[in-house]
């Protein structure tokens, strides 16, 4: 009896081991894709972060931590997690010279074509040197009009919650702001238009605290 099985069992790997062993590849390749997709971190909001210079990753954790106070829970998984994306140039002040500078340009103009990416922190280095040109923010002074943050496009940091927050007043200056994507660019992108309303209202309440 034993025979018998010890034989059937030669001739079928021998006959199919390849089939056998392809099948466990994929079945091990399907876990790593369940396991990694259930585990992989959701995002409810993305921001991005362009400055001269450089934060190390606490600081870049702790923005994250102070958007999460603003930002509301847009995929219903009962928590809130903002993405911030860092963004760095040199501190001269000039187009990009180097291939690192040049990556950083082309990764910043893709974060914000790609659709997800409605706020932006940054300087007036980075603001003027890289983003202007864009002409997709959102002008604020008619929104808020008596807010002595405002000016034109740019909400400053500077003596609000940000600054407040012993951690993050290291590291943004005095100007140090926030701009906001224009309906314009969300139509561009032609993105959830809900995200792009969750997002503005997020910035809204920021504003608004002060």
């Amino acid at each position: 009896m034993f025979a018998k099985i010890k034989s059937f069992i030669n001739n079928y790997w021998y006959y199919y081991k390849w089939y056998v062993l392809g099948g466990l590849f994929l079945l091990f390749a399907l876990v790593v894709v369940i396991v990694q997709s259930a585990t992989v971190e959701r995002y409810d909001a993305s921001v991005i972060w362009a400055m001269k210079g450089y934060v190390d990753t606490p600081y870049v954790q702790e923005m994250e931590k102070e958007l999460e106070k603003y930002c509301e829970d847009v995929d219903g998984n009962g928590e809130v997690n903002v993405r911030v994306i860092l963004v760095t140039y040199t501190t001269d002040g000039g187009m990009p010279n180097s291939e690192v500078e040049f990556s950083m340009q082309q990764r910043l103009i893709t974060q914000l074509s790609a659709g997800d990416v409605y706020i932006v922190i940054t300087d007036e280095t980075a603001y003027e040197n890289h983003i202007a040109k864009l002409n997709a923010f959102e002008n604020l002074e008619d929104e808020y009009p008596d807010n002595p943050n405002i000016d034109g496009y740019k909400y400053y940091l500077k003596d609000t919650v940000f600054t407040q927050n012993e951690m993050l007043s290291k590291v943004i200056g005095e100007d140090t702001f926030m701009i906001m994507g224009s309906e314009d660019m969300q139509k561009l992108n032609l993105e959830d238009e809900k995200l792009y309303e969750k997002m503005r209202e997020a910035f809204d309440r920021i504003v608004k605290v002060g």
